[in-house]
């Protein structure tokens, strides 16, 4: 972010809207740690839910190999 004149010290107005602008940037960062926060929750649930399809696909394409009735 680019600041479009320098800090006056003797400012308090600047000063003011640097220090909202501060707390904007830090709330701002906090919101997206939430958001990614949630999407990896959402991701590892999915992955989970993923993972179980495939362990019971195999166990039941192991079983039908055993039996000899992966043709039939």
């Amino acid at each position: 972010m680019s600041d479009p004149k320098p800090f006056d010290p003797f400012d308090p107005i600047s000063a003011a809207m640097g220090a909202m602008h501060g707390q904007n940037l830090l709330a701002a960062k906090d919101a997206r740690i939430r958001q990614l926060e949630e999407l990896n929750r959402v991701l590892n649930t999915k992955l989970e839910a993923m993972l179980v399809i495939i362990k019971t696909s195999d166990a039941e394409l192991a079983d039908a190999i055993k039996k000899d009735d992966f043709c039939n």
